[in-house]
């Protein structure tokens, strides 16, 4: 066999991401939090950049204003050039929904001293986040008097704790044969924590814990356990008596008792939310003012990026000088302001891309800003897509972990796409997987008492509204609402 060298040329396609691309990524999925966190790194650590110590009224900024304000009324062509601010949308014009940008300069032309006032209304809307279960028991088991054992074993069941306060496996597996005494201990220990009835396999044993803290104690509790864990149906099925027999007491004292239970909390740890940011600062505003929809960027709150003129001055003066130390710290400037350069070009088209893609929020949700979340309309990425001439991916992106504040609520920007469920007046009248959900809340709010109405009930309910759910969906909904089933519910 013999072997030959040789060179053969072939051509192949390859994806290559610069790191320019990357970051251009990486920012567009940043929440405002985040990205101003990003900020203060770069500048911290490039000192080609640089922060005006104020806003400066200039010519070219009144000149802009002033064209902005010609222009009101015209149709925005979502070009990257195009300016990012404020907008005011007319939705009852007939061609649609216009807007007229709204500059932060008065009609005078002169600097409009209210907007930090602005700015500081809009950031005091930003929806506040709790403190998660797990962090508010951890804290409670930090402030016991245990040992050392006891805290490494209080720590692992606390972390095996699901959102409702309920183990999600059997705490025994979690702990060597030889520590199970030290966990019934523990186990009891962190069942008197707040909030009460966490720390249990399931709701019945949450409400038997909650009674034992209030103080039931013997044969009440007793009778109380066995209510919970054998006769709940009966009860909603309005057998009394026969379940007063069974528990050997009276009817009025079962009344008690069961009147008692209805006090208590069947899924604790619903009382608090998950979330690793204490705050949420909603990247974009659109209210009513005056009959109108008002668009607003937060970009208010990222600090006015520029170079560092002294920094590139003293660039330009080293390329002059002939030695090493002076071309290599020339060199290092070069590829600082470089970096810089892209950093704010970046943030810069984060913010266009942002704007844009609330524009067209606002354009195809706007029965939602205007009338609330039940008329959100089903939206697709790919809509947008190609509203704004941009790919679904992109959107994905801009639209992940950031916030919208509305007249209704501070929102997901992502909650505002949603799939459509069929009606059966036919597709024309299909609405968005949302706007059902929020139906299905209104109906549950609207009847609830005695007898909770079942999964069944509420999909025929929607059926005579014209809305085709099945009975699988409206649990599914209702679980995605973290609503009750309507056993729990009619306890």
């Amino acid at each position: 066999m013999e072997i030959s060298a040789g060179l053969s040329l072939s051509q192949k396609q390859q994806l290559k991401l610069s790191p320019q691309l990357i970051q251009s990524f990486e920012l567009m999925t940043l929440p405002l939090q985040e990205l101003q966190a990003r900020i203060q790194t770069e500048i911290e650590t490039n000192p080609a950049l640089d922060i005006p110590e104020s806003k400066e009224i200039s010519f070219d900024a009144y000149a802009n204003a002033q064209l902005r304000a010609e222009n009101a009324g015209k149709d925005d062509d979502y070009s990257d050039s195009s300016s990012y601010g404020s907008d005011v949308f007319h939705p009852d014009t007939p061609s649609g929904p216009v807007y007229s940008p709204v500059s932060d300069y008065g009609a005078g032309g002169g600097y409009d001293e209210e907007a930090s006032d602005r700015q500081q209304q809009f950031i005091e809307g930003a929806l506040s986040r709790e403190e998660t279960l797990q962090e508010h028991l951890m804290w409670q088991l930090g402030c016991s008097r245990i040992t050392d054992e006891e805290r490494r074993i209080g720590e692992l069941v606390i972390s095996g704790l699901d959102e409702n306060g309920f183990h999600r496996k059997d705490p025994a597996t979690l702990v060597k044969q030889g520590e199970q005494e030290t966990l019934k201990r523990v186990l009891a220990l962190i069942q008197t924590f707040d909030p009460p009835g966490v720390c249990a396999k399931d709701f019945r044993e949450s409400l038997i814990i909650q009674a034992r803290n209030d103080g039931l104690e013997g044969k009440d509790l007793e009778r109380f356990a066995t209510l919970v864990d054998d006769y709940l149906e009966q009860m909603r099925a309005g057998k009394t008596k026969e379940t007063a027999k069974a528990l050997g007491i009276s009817e009025e004292e079962l009344d008690t008792l069961y009147r008692y239970l209805k006090t208590l909390t069947p899924y604790p740890g619903q009382l608090f939310r998950s979330g690793p940011d204490e705050f949420v600062i909603p990247d974009i505003s659109v209210h009513q003012v005056d009959g109108a929809l008002q668009f607003k960027l937060n970009d208010d709150s990222l600090p006015p990026l520029r170079i560092n003129t002294e920094f590139t001055e003293l660039g330009d003066a080293l390329q002059e000088q002939k030695t090493v130390e002076a071309k290599e710290a020339a060199a290092f400037i070069q590829r600082s302001i470089k970096d810089a350069m892209n950093l704010i070009g970046q943030v810069q088209l984060r913010n266009q891309t942002l704007r844009k893609v609330g524009l067209a929020l606002v354009k195809y949700q706007k029965e939602f800003f205007l009338y609330g979340p039940r008329y959100l309309k089903p939206l697709t990425l790919k809509v947008i897509a190609d509203e704004v001439s941009l790919h679904e991916t992109t959107i994905s992106r801009i639209s992940q972990a950031k916030w919208i504040d509305t007249d209704w609520g501070i929102f997901p920007i992502k909650n505002l796409f949603s799939n459509a469920v069929s009606t059966t007046e036919g597709s024309t009248e299909d609405l968005s997987k949302n706007a059902v959900k929020e139906i299905i809340r209104e109906i549950i709010g609207a009847h609830e008492g005695p007898k909770a109405l079942s999964d069944q009930k509420i999909s025929d309910m929607l059926k005579e509204r014209g809305i085709s759910v099945a009975r699988r969906t409206v649990a599914k909904y209702r679980g995605e609402l973290n609503i009750d089933s309507s056993f729990v519910r009619g306890v």
